[in-house]
């Protein structure tokens, strides 16, 4: 993950923020949404940034900490917080059930052996009626729109964590990590502008869109009804909620 930061700001009752690259917030109309939210986890929250994640991992919690951070706000929702940051606790946790390997997640399965009610699926269980096939709990969306169905009926049981290119104008893939928590149609019925809530590790609620490049919109996504928000998203990782 890119290690610069974008600053927090206020997030007004019913808009979605969307940082541009310019620095200018512009803001979507949303419904109210339906409660309890995820809660908001930065990784550059004082308390932990200076610390590092995982074991044998020389990366902290502010400059690479994006997916432990949306794991533990995942966990918190799942009832796992008891009212208090679980955000080191989830890293600890994860390390003892040896879900990290140094700095990299590579088997999110032990996450599940910390905390039951998420569920990490090695085989393919969700169906992508857009591919015609099952998907396991990590979908690659990289070099294929993302199924945006298959996305909203996962959303309507539990948050997802999703990947995203943390800066889609250079040539390099710059991996971060957002948990979603709402998806709204296109309100012009356009099948483009669409858009979505995600809890950010860097900024807190705002939109996906803050990692979607302008350039992409074109007369391919038009034509071929390609949302913003399915040529953002690159991928997803999904504990299930049981």
């Amino acid at each position: 993950m890119n290690e610069q930061s974008l600053e927090s700001a206020p997030f007004p009752e019913g808009l979605l923020m969307v940082v541009s690259d310019d620095g200018v917030l512009c803001y979507h109309k949303r419904e109210k949404l339906k409660s309890p939210l995820p809660p908001v986890y930065l990784q550059r929250d004082p308390r932990w940034a200076s610390k590092h994640y995982a074991r044998d991992c020389s990366l902290t919690f502010g400059n690479a900490g994006c997916l432990t951070v949306c794991i533990a706000s995942l966990a918190a929702w799942a009832g796992y917080d008891d009212g208090v940051p679980i955000v080191e606790d989830v890293a600890s946790t994860s390390i003892a059930s040896g879900a990290y390997s140094k700095c990299l997640l590579t088997h999110p399965e032990a996450v599940t052996e910390a905390y039951p009610k998420m569920g990490w699926h090695e085989e393919p269980v969700f169906s992508s009626r857009l591919y015609g096939k099952k998907e396991s709990s990590r979908i690659d969306w990289r070099s294929r729109p993302t199924d945006l169905v298959l996305l909203q009926e996962l959303l309507s049981r539990f948050p997802v964590v999703l990947e995203v290119d943390y800066n889609p104008k250079n040539d390099t893939f710059d991996q971060h990590f957002v948990l979603a928590i709402e998806y709204k149609a296109d309100p012009n019925g356009s099948g483009v502008n669409d858009d979505l809530l995600v809890m950010d590790p860097l900024s807190g609620l705002t939109s996906v869109l803050t990692y979607f490049n302008p350039d992409w919109l074109d007369v391919w996504m038009s034509h071929n009804k390609v949302s913003k928000v399915a040529r953002t998203i690159t991928g997803a990782r999904v504990w299930e909620i049981v």
